[in-house]
């Protein structure tokens, strides 16, 4: 008898382990499927797990798809090739509040770097700054907004793929705006130059 219940109390310690090995396996499976993926799950990603998602994106949307190095990249984190062979750097950036200049420098580094026809910033950021839109429109560097990826997701469940390579290749352009650039000139005409504490005589 007592060998009998050590049996079952044995089986079902296995029975226990093999289903909760299943169900982690279901559960990380339902995590890193693409076509499961809401922005829900986009915003608890880390920055190369979101790095590793848009690619498989790019790719499936249709674009020759290539990722650079995780570090040391010159400002791309994907080069990707549309149908009609125009390559874009694409600058991924897994922000939860405001997307800010480096973004857009790194992008436009990263254009004449890798020798690219344009350059896009991809961000789950809630907000875009005013000056990064300002030098975004000076540099022609593009942005994927965050509705522009919720909707992205919406589209993948739906399997529109068409709509999806047509999303990804349509980002949104800065408007360039007439405006001054406000510069300093530093009198140097004068026997002391000085700006702020420096000076010379």
């Amino acid at each position: 008898m007592e060998g009998t219940i050590a049996l079952i109390s044995i089986s079902l310690i296995i029975l226990l382990i093999v289903i909760g090995w299943l169900w982690r396996t279901y559960v990380a499976r339902l995590q890193t499927d693409v076509s499961k993926i809401t922005i829900r799950h986009i915003d608890r990603m880390d920055g190369h797990a979101f790095e590793d998602y848009m690619a498989v994106v790019y790719a499936a949307s249709g674009c020759a798809t290539y990722q650079t190095k995780k570090s040391r990249d010159y400002g791309a984190d994907l080069i990707v090739t549309d149908e009609d062979g125009q390559k874009a750097v694409i600058q991924l950036k897994r922000y939860g509040a405001t997307l800010g200049l480096s973004s857009v420098q790194e992008s436009y580094a990263a254009k004449a770097y890798y020798r690219a026809d344009k350059a896009v910033v991809v961000t789950t950021a809630e907000q875009v700054t005013d000056s990064c839109w300002k030098l975004a429109a000076a540099t022609n560097v593009y942005f994927l907004l965050r509705a522009d990826i919720e909707e992205m997701t919406k589209l993948i469940k739906r399997e529109k793929w068409d709509d999806v390579y047509w999303l990804l290749m349509t980002p949104h352009i800065p408007e360039k705006k007439n405006g001054t650039i406000h510069l300093d000139e530093i009198d140097s005409t004068k026997r002391k130059i000085q700006v702020g504490d420096y000076y010379l005589k």
